[in-house]
């Protein structure tokens, strides 16, 4: 009964400020601020923001272009929350499906609200090998390599003939999750698959898929590793001096369909990249954070790089502690060309299944 009194007592409320010429909510002013990765003020954009009306499902709509000094804004009352779009020839468009996403202080306690959006231009793009990765790590305490041209492990564990980078991860076990004993975990299963022998045949397939196989567990195992509490450290390195990887946050635009520079710097990359994760506990993975990545590098006597490939990952890693990682990247087959500005129509990698493709550049 809780949330149909609490309904009430709102509109309760909401009446009797109507009745008093009050409103629950309140006018909000966007300033939108578009530029170049420049710097330079984006005149003449399209843009339209949208101020949602859950209450009676209809929202305002605000469109207009840019000014000369690149410009846009909008006001009106906010009830829900407000989306954002910006778009203009030759450039890559921007999207913001919640203003709230971009602000730190709720929307309705603000009157006005100043962002500056960085619209990136379409420069030159280019076919890359791009790929959606969900795999299993195929073994603790082993730095295992990569190959992003080839999509897989290297020899033995996969087809991969270059390390582009070596992933190793750790695990130790904390107990359940939960507050349960595995006593009770187990009773409780045992008597979900007594009565439903499918169940349980499903349940070990589910663990045995998570690891691809690479692991066979028993029953007991088998809980452990659902019910269990983890705590693992995923480590990457690289196999060769001057190899690296290099965060990006601060140019990271999560808004663009080009979050992430057109090229990757020619400096900056660390040797070593390291996460612990504990599955008792959200994932450290941020959706404002990619890498870029130099690999293949070769010297000259001196020391110097005369040949290195570049790729980028456009989201961050996200490491299940029990032995599973997951990225997106693209790969240029080309060496020391820097351009990672990808069109999606030109990926180098084909027949790719659903869920393993890259739209963006």
């Amino acid at each position: 009964m809780k949330p149909l009194l609490n309904i009430v007592l709102f509109a309760a409320c909401l009446t009797q400020m109507q009745c008093k010429g009050e409103s629950l909510y309140k006018k909000v002013r966007f300033n939108v601020n578009v530029q170049d990765d420049k710097n330079a003020p984006i005149a003449d954009a399209d843009a339209r923001i949208v101020y949602g009306h859950y209450v009676d499902s209809k929202s305002v709509s605000h469109e207009g272009k840019t000014t000369a000094d690149g410009f846009f804004t909008a006001e009106d009352t906010v009830i829900s929350d407000t989306a954002l779009w910006v778009k203009k020839a030759g450039h890559y468009p921007i999207r913001l499906d919640s203003l709230q996403m971009a602000v730190d202080e709720p929307l309705r306690q603000q009157s006005t609200i100043n962002l500056n959006l960085t619209m990136r231009p379409i420069v030159k793009p280019i076919s890359l090998y791009g790929r959606v990765v969900k795999r299993a790590l195929p073994e603790q305490n082993l730095p295992i390599g990569y190959d992003l041209q080839a999509a897989d492990w290297v020899k033995p564990h996969g087809k991969g003939t270059v390390t582009d980078m070596l992933l190793s991860y750790n695990k130790e076990h904390l107990g359940c999750k939960n507050g349960e004993t595995y006593e009770e975990i187990i009773s409780r299963l045992v008597k979900r698959h007594e009565a439903t022998p499918r169940a349980k045949v499903n349940f070990l397939g589910a663990v045995s898929q998570f690891h691809e196989n690479n692991i066979s567990y028993d029953y007991l195992q088998a809980v452990q590793h659902t019910a269990g509490h983890w705590r693992g450290t995923i480590t990457i390195t690289f196999p060769n001096p001057k190899e690296g990887i290099r965060e990006v946050k601060d140019e990271f635009k999560h808004y663009s369909e080009l979050t992430m520079p057109h090229q990757a710097p020619s400096d900056g990359y660390q040797i070593e990249w390291k996460r612990s994760e504990d599955n008792g506990t959200p994932r450290q993975t941020s959706d404002g954070v990619g890498y870029f990545l130099r690999t293949r590098v070769k010297l000259d006597e001196r020391g110097e790089i005369v040949s290195a490939h570049y790729a980028k990952l456009v989201t961050d890693f996200d490491f299940d502690p029990r032995g599973r990682i997951a990225f997106s990247y693209l790969f240029n087959p080309t060496s020391n060309d820097r351009n990672l500005e990808f069109d999606p129509k030109k990926n180098l990698f084909k027949n790719l299944e659903i869920g393993e493709e890259i739209q963006k550049p």
